[in-house]
């Protein structure tokens, strides 16, 4: 009785025959075919299944694997023969990536945390701000005092703060101490003489007396026209005051319209005040009218007796 040839696993191709190869018998035959039913489940064992099937089939699928897993002996394998064709790719694996976006409720939680932030910053920094603005306005003031000295030193045994002369008050000048005077000389100006110069230097070096200015380099800026709006207010722009309604009119106490004048950190003239003397002595206040643009200084209070001066920045000081 004729037997059929043992057909091969089916994962098997046709390769040209080897030293080694010998045709299964029929218990090899049924083997083969138990080896190549499991290689269906296995990978490794399908893989190893094809690598001894290209070697021939002198090895035995069984009592390899019993011998070591297919995992262990797949690699020394490979060694000898090609990988097969017809395996399936590996599967590549994905990798998740992470996102580099932000979702609605993040992008949400950060304003949140930056206007809690923002909430907490502005303050200080504004703080931060006014207060330098009010140190830098001190400093100027001070630095105005010493010049303010110096010229009434200069004036002598007059002793005169910078004011109008005679010819300047006949011309409608306030009779009172301005600023202006550091600029240009009070003995000059007004005086209709076209030979002489607002800043001629009249000072006498043998006695050492008399006007030795300009003693401030440059203006920075120019006192205001009394229907001028105060800028620096705080207040809607329809309901800023004007220079006049703010206080630096007073009968023009502080100056005319267009003198050269130094101005505060907020744009407003520094203004001098001298409300009197007491026993030879003069009470002498250097003001700004801080960031309301409004001087709430009365000029003609002493300065012991001064009430509330608003955020009106002083420096107050006596000359003998």
């Amino acid at each position: 009785m004729n037997h059929a040839t043992p057909k091969a696993p089916i994962n098997e191709q046709t390769h040209p025959a080897s030293p080694h190869h010998r045709e299964p018998t029929t218990g090899e035959g049924s083997r083969t075919r138990e080896s190549s039913d499991r290689s269906l489940t296995s990978p490794a064992a399908n893989a190893l299944d094809w690598k001894i099937c290209a070697l021939g089939s002198s090895f035995d699928l069984d009592e390899v694997l019993a011998a070591a897993p297919a995992t262990e002996i797949l690699p020394e394998l490979d060694a000898l023969v090609p990988p097969n064709p017809n395996a399936s790719p590996k599967p590549i694996r994905r990798v998740d990536q992470p996102h580099s976006g932000l979702t609605l409720l993040e992008l949400v939680v950060v304003l949140m945390i930056l206007v809690a932030l923002a909430g907490v910053v502005v303050p200080l920094v504004s703080d931060s701000v006014v207060d330098s603005l009010d140190t830098g306005t001190r400093a100027s003031l001070t630095a105005l005092r010493d010049v303010v000295s110096t010229y009434w030193i200069d004036s002598g045994s007059s002793k005169k703060l910078p004011r109008p002369e005679a010819a300047s008050i006949t011309a409608g000048r306030a009779d009172h101490p301005q600023l202006i005077f550091l600029f240009v000389n009070p003995t000059t100006l007004d005086d209709n003489n076209p030979m002489t110069s607002d800043t001629e230097f009249t000072f006498n070096a043998a006695y050492r007396v008399g006007w030795r200015g300009p003693y401030l380099r440059q203006a920075t800026g120019r006192f205001p026209n009394p229907v001028d709006i105060v800028e620096s207010s705080p207040l809607p722009l329809g309901s800023k005051p004007t220079y006049a309604e703010a206080g630096f009119f007073p009968a023009n106490r502080y100056g005319e319209p267009g003198d050269s004048v130094i101005v505060d950190p907020w744009g407003n003239p520094i203004v001098i005040q001298n409300p009197g003397a007491t026993a030879g002595v003069q009470d002498v206040r250097l003001v700004s009218a801080g960031p309301n643009g409004v001087l709430s200084t009365d000029p003609t209070v002493m300065t012991s007796l001064l009430g509330s001066t608003g955020d009106d920045i002083y420096v107050a000081f006596t000359l003998r």
